[in-house]
């Protein structure tokens, strides 16, 4: 059965439900990239929250404390950050996890704090860098620079996982959007099928009413 420009019907239909699966898939793959940059960026939020209270909480101790006991101190409240004080020329005084990879030389000014690490882009190499946050404090007139950081690898992970199972979720969607489509779209044109049989068969009535009607008289009679 063709329609009235020449097309089959089934053209009519794998269109409409190519269009209809259009309509689902691209805004559903439009959602699923927003979610992930969306949990990307609440878990990196967060992250760079906790690493500057450490921070903060650091400076502050070794302001008024000195540096003596910031290793033990950082174990005991958090043992997943790490927390380095260096001399004003970049050498390491105290390291709560001695023999880890370097953390990057951030030597802010004096009242400021520097941050390494943080970001969407970050997460998508390798390896993953640690996010870190860095602060200037003096005590007994000489100036330290306190570093805070902390693995990114279990945040990669949470967006890693949350990518993969929202790509795995996309192709389901896009059998089940196509099959409904196509099943709900045959729904829909079966009326205009039922009428164009009809009118189809009206025609071929009247073509064959025309070839078999009474011919004119034979001029010799």
């Amino acid at each position: 059965m063709r329609s009235d420009h020449g097309a089959p019907a089934w053209g009519v239909r794998g269109r409409l439900t190519v269009v209809t699966v259009l309509l689902v898939i691209v805004p559903a793959g439009v959602g699923a990239v927003l979610m992930t940059v969306l949990l990307q960026v609440v878990l990196s939020t967060s992250l760079q929250q906790r690493t500057l209270q450490r921070l903060a909480e650091t400076t502050v101790q070794v302001a008024s404390e000195g540096y003596s006991d910031v290793a033990t101190d950082a174990l005991q409240a958090n043992g997943a950050q790490r927390i380095q004080v260096r001399d004003a020329a970049g050498r390491i005084l105290v390291d709560s996890q001695p023999g880890g990879p370097p953390l990057p030389d951030l030597r802010p000014p004096p009242g400021t704090t520097l941050t390494a690490g943080f970001g969407f882009l970050t997460q998508w190499t390798e390896p993953i860098p640690p996010a870190v946050a860095a602060g200037s404090v003096a005590y007994g007139g000489a100036q330290y620079v306190v570093l805070v950081a902390e693995s990114q690898d279990e945040q990669h992970e949470a967006v890693s996982s949350m990518a993969k199972l929202l790509a795995a979720a996309l192709p389901i969607l896009l059998v089940g959007s196509g099959t409904a489509a196509w099943w709900l779209v045959g729904r829909a044109l079966r009326p205009v099928e039922a009428i164009r049989r009809r009118v189809d068969s009206i025609d071929a009535a009247s073509r064959s009413a025309c070839r078999g009607g009474p011919t004119g008289q034979d001029p010799g009679t």
